[in-house]
């Protein structure tokens, strides 16, 4: 699964405004809302801005929204405003249909996956002590049989690795591939993605 933004994603505080009358009073711009983007890859090159609402009259802008991106790889440029944050995703699972394409990591080094990995780096969902290449073990479902997988690993320290399995063999209902990994030393945070055209 990916966030890829090319548009725009807004938002942004209102501008100020003119009260014309007796006082010739005017109001200050609006403030920022929030915005939550969170993906195993988010890319693009569109605009993400919860930026505070300027004001031609009085000069109050309003204050700042948030702007929060949640990714294991990053690699969106494009502008953004108000406050941004970025971090990986943590204690974040999406439910998923009987008829919704899923693939996940079953296994590596023969050690089971949670199914709704977390993701943490207190309470890791795999301990593995090893210098050794590393089976990891993929299964799909709705994923068309024929699709080849990319397979994300990043270690702190370490450059990221980045992996293309075996092709999926099985059914539209139930496929697998499986790969070798040799993680670098300390903590590593992975994921699995597929891409194919309908």
């Amino acid at each position: 699964m990916s966030i890829t933004v090319n548009g725009t994603i807004t938002a942004a505080g209102g501008i100020g405004s003119y009260v014309g009358g007796g006082s010739n009073t005017s109001s200050g711009g609006g403030a920022g809302g929030g915005i939550r983007l969170v993906a195993p890859l988010l890319a693009g090159g569109g605009t993400i801005t919860a930026a505070g609402g300027v004001s031609p009259y009085c000069g109050s802008s309003g204050a700042d929204g948030i702007v929060r991106l949640e990714s294991y790889q990053h690699t969106f440029s494009g502008p953004t405003g108000g406050k941004v944050y970025t971090a990986s995703p943590v204690n974040l699972f999406l439910p998923v249909a009987d008829s919704q394409p899923y693939i996940t990591v079953k296994s590596i080094g023969g050690i089971s996956v949670p199914p709704s990995p977390t993701g943490s780096f207190v309470v890791p969902d795999v301990l593995i002590n090893s210098t050794s290449p590393l089976t990891v073990n993929i299964q799909a479902t709705n994923v068309p049989p024929g699709t080849i997988p990319t397979l994300y690993f990043s270690t702190q320290n370490f450059p990221d690795q980045k992996i293309f399995p075996p092709a999926l063999a099985g059914t539209l209902g139930l496929s697998t591939t499986s790969t070798t990994v040799t993680l670098s030393p300390g903590y590593s945070i992975g994921f699995v993605t597929a891409t194919w055209v309908q």
